[in-house]
């Protein structure tokens, strides 16, 4: 949910996945990401997703002259995930969650410095996906002493998207270690901060 939902944090979730590149020739490059699903007390996530990346300046003669990397990017990502509103909806009843499922494809350009320690990089891309939310379990709304018949998976939700994305971030190598951040502009604001590991 844009807004977070709850308690008002879930708007950020601390996520560790499983992130892979292979290089192959001519600049091509296949990426899979994969987030086993796993629950803490409140929410359940998982995701994954796959896709190609072809630099471009890797087909110029002139690509060691410029420390820059202009590439294409198409990517996938499939997210599911639940949340409990079982303690904090306010309304008696049982088993009560929100349950979404999200398919995304992006299109995008990228442009990147190629230096040693530090890079700076900037994407301008097209957006495009489904989202369904289930509002599921069971509900009994009380109005004064009068209880009503209680309610079974109140409602569905389907939304699409489709939006030009803007990214601005960076990169820091430090030896085996990579620091990054990235800021999205899109119909949704997003921010992401990580640390990952690489020998490249």
């Amino acid at each position: 949910m844009p807004n977070g939902i709850g308690d008002g944090t879930a708007n950020l979730l601390p996520t560790a996945y499983i992130q892979g590149a292979l290089g192959l020739s001519k600049g091509i490059e296949l990426k899979a990401r994969f987030l086993p699903k796993y629950d803490t007390d409140e929410v359940s996530v998982g995701m994954y997703g796959a896709g190609l990346q072809v630099e471009f300046t890797n087909w110029l003669p002139a690509d060691k002259l410029w420390p820059i990397a202009i590439s294409g990017l198409v990517a996938y990502t499939h997210l599911d995930g639940e949340y409990d509103l079982t303690d904090s909806s306010g309304i008696l009843g049982e088993n009560q969650r929100i349950e979404n499922v999200t398919n995304t494809w992006l299109f995008q350009l990228i442009a990147s410095t190629k230096l040693p320690v530090i890079n700076f990089y900037g994407g301008l891309g097209y957006l495009k996906g489904t989202s369904e939310s289930d509002l599921l379990g069971t509900y009994r709304i009380s109005n004064g002493i009068v209880t009503s018949e209680p309610i079974v998976d109140p409602f569905s939700v389907s939304s699409d998207v489709a939006t030009v994305r803007g990214t601005l971030g960076t990169k820091l190598k430090l030896g085996f270690f990579r620091l990054n951040a990235e800021y999205h502009i899109s119909e949704f604001n997003t921010y992401a901060i990580g640390i990952n590991f690489g020998f490249r």
